[in-house]
């Protein structure tokens, strides 16, 4: 036992998560009580915040490709998934008279955890601000995903129209 003498109230504990190689700091946090018995009690809990806090490494970030087929259209996607949570999205579309048009946007990903299931959602939103295919101006995707083996590849459930008639999986592969 020790005793550690302490003016005020309360008494905060700092954290600081450093990436040793460039010197930054990843994290920072503190622990904050109000008596010092109380620091055995709250130390695991403030451990495991600060640990879900660790940058993990994006991959996400590069060329991915996939398909989607309706009685209606197919659609290829290619997404380029950049590091800060932006992406890129061309789509090659062929309706079901053979007609084939390109569209193109921009929008916004992220992988992140989910409060109400406690696992982690996908969620990718993009705009075509020049829509040239009737069926896709907007996607508005969000879907539970759990990234294993070589995360080379990963699929969800989509509404591929505006309709949000009939679900569709997408299965994305990572092509670079």
């Amino acid at each position: 036992m020790f005793v550690v003498a302490v003016l005020g109230c309360p008494l905060y504990i700092p954290a600081r998560m450093v990436d040793v190689e460039k010197g930054t700091i990843l994290h920072s946090a503190k622990m904050s009580l109000n008596y010092w018995e109380e620091y055995e009690e709250q130390l695991p809990r403030f451990a495991a915040e600060c640990v879900d806090k660790i940058p993990m490494p994006n991959f996400f970030t590069g060329v991915w490709t996939g398909t989607v087929s309706t009685e209606d259209f197919d659609d290829s996607y290619e997404i380029t998934f950049g590091e800060k949570s932006k992406c890129s999205i061309k789509v090659f579309s062929v309706d079901s008279t053979g007609k084939e048009t390109v569209q193109e946007g921009t929008g916004t990903y992220s992988y992140s955890g989910d409060n109400f299931s406690g696992g982690k959602i996908f969620k990718l939103v993009a705009n075509f601000p020049n829509a040239k295919i009737k069926h896709l101006s907007r996607i508005n995707w969000s879907y539970p995903l759990s990234m294993s083996g070589s995360q080379g590849e990963f699929s969800i459930n989509i509404y591929p129209d505006s309709t949000k008639k009939e679900l569709a999986r997408l299965t994305l592969m990572k092509v670079e």
